[in-house]
């Protein structure tokens, strides 16, 4: 008995780290001015119509203060880019982001929200941002895209490696589960990856998704990912091991999930990787 009472103890204490960290707001916060955004700006896109996915690679380039320039491309799955793009955008203060670029065949406008993440030494971001592709000639394409912007502090965790835990929704008690990652090596000052949430109930579908994660030196853990049923966004904090006896890193925290089915939901999770 007393094994398992061990580790929903140390859960407990996990998500009060969470609630502590994230004192000043239960999610990510709006930014009250803009921020310093230079730099990547990377993640999944998902065409509208037809499904299909690919990965975004974008760099902000210049900022003076609400307004940004970049420069970006559309890859498909095995990096292969299907077409690059510039751009000019204006953040508001609220984080609502508009923008229009060039494209080797035509243009582009785009609209989104920018959510912000505080760390230690430096901020992280998430995009989501859909975008309206216009050749010259033939039909517009529609884009949905999930961008993270990730910590720069030189201290952060290296979280890379296979995480095997549990999550739970705060909404619908049957939908919780397994919940593994296999996080590789820094990409871009990310971490890319995948991720399963595998449900105990079988009357729920199996989720299967890439994703890209970042940490700060003050622990925090954010994560995006996506894939053909969906996407989510990840907060929480990472907590490497410390003396002899513990030996992985703990992850836990909040998850904001958003499906193609329509269905919106808060899970919690929580991992140990290896």
């Amino acid at each position: 008995m007393s094994r398992r009472i061990v580790p929903g103890t140390f859960w407990v204490g996990i998500l009060l780290s969470v609630v502590l960290l994230l004192a000043s707001s239960v999610w990510a916060s709006k930014p009250e001015h803009v921020p310093k955004l230079v730099g990547p700006w990377d993640g999944f896109f998902q065409d509208a119509d037809s499904g299909a996915l690919g990965l975004v690679r974008s760099d902000i380039t210049r900022q003076h203060h609400g307004s940004i320039v970049g420069i970006g491309a559309l890859l498909d799955l095995e990096d292969h880019v299907l077409t690059a793009y510039n751009f000019n955008a204006t953040v508001a203060d609220d984080g609502f982001i508009t923008g229009t670029g060039k494209t080797p065949t035509g243009g582009l406008v785009f609209q989104g929200d920018l959510d912000l993440f505080t760390g230690k030494k430096s901020d992280a971001g998430v995009q989501q941002v859909q975008y309206l592709f216009v050749p010259m000639q033939g039909s517009a394409s529609r884009i949905n895209a999930t961008l993270l912007h990730p910590f720069t502090d030189p201290h952060a965790p290296d979280i890379s490696g296979m995480g095997t835990g549990t999550f739970k929704s705060q909404f619908d008690p049957n939908f919780a589960g397994k919940f593994l990652v296999n996080i590789l090596p820094l990409d871009r000052g990310a971490f890319p990856g995948h991720v399963d949430l595998i449900p105990d109930s079988a009357g729920q579908p199996s989720l299967s998704w890439d994703l890209r994660a970042t940490t700060s030196g003050a622990n925090r853990f954010v994560m995006i990912a996506q894939g053909r049923t969906g996407k989510l966004v990840a907060d929480g904090v990472a907590l490497p091991p410390k003396g002899k006896k513990q030996t992985s890193t703990f992850i836990g925290g909040f998850a904001r999930l958003q499906l193609l089915d329509g269905r919106f939901d808060y899970v919690a999770y929580n991992f140990s990787l290896r």
